[in-house]
């Protein structure tokens, strides 16, 4: 997760409010098979009632007292298995999807790290480094299942500024399981972990 330096972390007690804004689902890699639609509006109201005793609380437009300071903007959607019959890590259409795949399920650095390996002709000992490593590289090539995260000012969208606060990435492998079924346990992790920063061993 990345986090504005001198952002004040809420507490239950202070929560921050905030609106909720869902984009479209969006499945990225080799779609064999469609994911079954889940509108932005059922999803956004799955993530607002995850938010109800979290740090971050939805705004009411009708409690004056507690205005909206952030806009937290939510993607989600699934990868789909690679099939190696098909693909050619030299070709850069195939090798920028491996990276961006790194990228959704750890995070910059670890895409960075990934991407490196890559070029080097080193990904044996780059996937068998540790166990977390392992995990997402089975995470990027098979069926998995992210949610996005990003917070934004609401006074600098007001002023058509664009200014993060943070974002995180959650994700977990299918494990032949649909998003449907998938997306509670993303939205009930996301909730207990939004502004933090967290470790990568926690995932749903």
């Amino acid at each position: 997760m990345r986090k504005h330096k001198h952002l004040p972390l809420p507490t239950r007690d202070k929560p921050v409010y905030c609106l909720t804004h869902a984009m479209s689902l969006r499945d990225i890699g080799d779609a064999y098979d469609s994911t079954k639609p889940i509108s932005s509006s059922d999803f956004k109201k799955q993530f607002d009632t995850a938010l109800a005793s979290s740090r971050y609380r939805p705004a009411n437009p009708a409690d004056a007292e507690h205005l909206p300071t952030q806009v937290l903007i939510l993607a989600w959607g699934m990868h789909n298995k690679i099939e190696l019959s098909d693909y050619h890590p030299a070709n850069a259409s195939d090798y920028a999807n491996l990276v961006s795949r790194a990228k959704t399920v750890g995070g910059q650095k670890f895409a960075g790290e990934y991407e490196q390996a890559l070029k080097d002709n080193d990904m044996k000992r780059f996937v068998t480094r540790d166990d977390i490593t392992r995990t997402l590289d089975n995470e990027i090539w098979n069926d998995c299942h992210y949610l996005l995260v990003a917070s934004m000012d609401l006074e600098a969208l007001k002023r058509n500024e664009r200014k993060l606060l943070w974002a995180m990435t959650i994700s977990t492998a299918s494990q032949n399981r649909t998003l449907a079924a998938t997306l509670p346990i993303l939205l009930n992790t996301a909730a207990k972990f939004l502004g933090c920063e967290t470790n990568p061993k926690i995932k749903p």
